[in-house]
């Protein structure tokens, strides 16, 4: 996760972005299909379900400020 990272001002220069996040991410996934032929007909019905959760662990160090969330 890329994140702007915080340098002390007397460098002078804007710090570049850097991979200091880190985002635990879990779930699952299930596809079901179906493949048949009638007569000459042939034809295919598929799903796919799914369910995901992410979470932001830390945040490089910096404040979080999230509009109308009691965290």
């Amino acid at each position: 996760m890329l994140l702007p990272q915080t340098y002390p001002a007397v460098l002078g220069a804007v710090a570049p972005t850097a991979n200091i996040g880190n985002l635990k991410v879990w779930g699952w996934e299930m596809s079901l299909g179906w493949r048949d032929k009638i007569g000459s007909v042939s034809y295919r019905v598929s799903g796919t379900l799914s369910d995901n959760d992410n979470k932001l662990v830390n945040y490089g160090g910096a404040n979080i400020i999230a509009a109308g969330k009691d965290n």
